[in-house]
């Protein structure tokens, strides 16, 4: 992959795990320009971390949860559909770790994932699109017009973005799973019990942690676990970045 390779992210929370700071700083290990949006500000960040006012895009008194979880996913997908429509260029979840330098030439490029029954979807979690692209302007359209107390998980995020794919013929931009997502989600507590190598193949470029499954799993993103295990030498790699 070569190209741009800036990358905007969104946290709407007043305070950064581990995970998400070990998100940043794989990033700036690989020479990526980070963009991220807060609506609260944070201390700690990593160095060379470019902070942007979220209200800009999209105002705080919008912001809203899933009506089951508490999780701010269904917002965020508004989120990075009404980022990508404003601005283009590369969306990345704070869930996912880069393990190489990421430059995208095409216009397009979108993430999947393996789904139970061996079939593949989209995942949102990785995307990028040009600035006010039809594609992107289909999805925050109907984003925007779902009620937030009747959105349901992925609703609005790969089960849409699936869609739109193929509805507007872009599936020559999507990824092979293991590129940006090699590890299924149901497999996520591997990541703290398996070594990195068991997860990723030669043609990985990030690891999705899969931020959700680790609730579903009653894992703590703030543990210190195995120092063999894929989580934590993902964070020894990285820890050189302040």
């Amino acid at each position: 992959m070569n190209g741009n390779n800036a990358i905007q992210t969104l946290w709407a929370g007043n305070k950064l795990s581990k995970m998400e700071l070990l998100s940043l700083k794989s990033f700036r290990f690989n020479s990526n320009e980070i963009h991220l949006y807060l609506y609260e500000d944070l201390l700690d960040l990593p160095n060379g971390v470019t902070i942007h006012d979220a209200n800009k895009i999209i105002p705080a008194e919008k912001i809203f949860k899933y009506k089951n979880n508490g999780s701010y996913a269904g917002f965020a997908n508004l989120f990075r559909y009404k980022l990508l429509l404003e601005k283009g260029g590369i969306w990345s979840d704070l869930d996912i770790i880069c393990i190489k330098p990421i430059s995208i030439a095409e216009d397009y490029l979108f993430a999947s994932e393996r789904l139970p029954d061996e079939s593949v979807q989209v995942n949102n979690c990785f995307i990028k699109a040009p600035g006010n692209s039809p594609i992107i302007e289909y999805c925050y359209n109907i984003a925007l017009n779902k009620k937030p107390e009747e959105l349901h998980w992925g609703e609005t995020g790969p089960r849409l973005l699936t869609r739109a794919v193929l509805q507007f013929g872009l599936e020559e931009y999507v990824l092979d799973p293991a590129v940006i997502c090699p590890l299924d989600y149901w497999n996520c507590p591997d990541l703290v019990t398996k070594p990195l190598n068991d997860i990723i193949t030669e043609e990985t470029f990030t690891v999705h942690l899969w931020n959700e499954m680790w609730k579903r799993n009653s894992l703590d993103k703030c543990m210190t676990f195995d120092p063999n295990c894929a989580y934590e030498v993902l964070n020894n790699m990285f820890s050189i970045i302040q």
